[in-house]
């Protein structure tokens, strides 16, 4: 994983979308800060993510629709990314369905932007969810501004992998990783890992 400033993603991404929501006229307000909003985490991903949710918005929202992006870091060490629309919200018979592949209201979509978006914040270590409230059509991407948990080993070497470098001390050591790598790293050295800002 990389270095990566989620606010400057978010905003190139609208800045992208725009003419193509000028064409129908539908109108796209940001309210993504000024401010890095640092994390580790796979750029090209993270921007792929942020597209899809982007593009689903101003499709769903419709000619003279709205569109509102906004992002905002946490004091939990959280990053949340919210995009709502003011669109005729999900087809009933897609509600329970949405992230799946394949799952799709539009006459011409294949139905994996929204499946790939949650495929993407769930390896930084978030999610995407949604909800419809007094007909806004809300999605959540949210993900650590780590890009995961902090997890300790014991453990004489691990190999550098996934970005995770060799620990200094073979007693106590600790990276930050997503759910998934953390597995990894535990399935192919053998070692004990277990979350926290301190190992027991």
């Amino acid at each position: 994983f990389d270095d990566v400033d989620l606010a400057a993603i978010a905003r190139e991404v609208t800045d992208l979308i725009r003419p193509q929501a000028a064409v129908g006229n539908i109108q796209v307000e940001s309210e993504t800060p000024q401010t890095p909003a640092r994390m580790r985490g796979d750029p090209d991903l993270l921007k792929q993510a942020i597209l899809n949710l982007v593009t689903n918005a101003v499709e769903a929202a419709g000619p003279r629709g709205e569109v509102r992006v906004s992002l905002a870091g946490h004091a939990d060490g959280s990053i949340e990314f919210t995009i709502q629309d003011n669109g005729p919200g999900p087809a009933p018979h897609l509600v329970d369905r949405l992230f799946e592949p394949f799952a799709t209201g539009k006459r011409e979509g294949i139905g994996l932007g929204l499946a790939v978006a949650r495929r993407v914040a769930r390896e930084h270590g978030g999610d995407v969810s949604w909800r419809r409230d007094s007909a806004i059509t809300t999605f959540t991407l949210t993900t650590d501004l780590a890009g995961g948990k902090t997890y300790y080993w014991r453990a004489a070497a691990v190999d550098v992998a996934d970005g995770v470098t060799s620990p200094a001390s073979p007693a106590q050591s600790v990276a930050t990783l997503n759910l998934s790598t953390a597995g990894k790293i535990a399935s192919q050295q053998g070692v004990n890992l277990w979350p926290g800002t301190q190992p027991p």
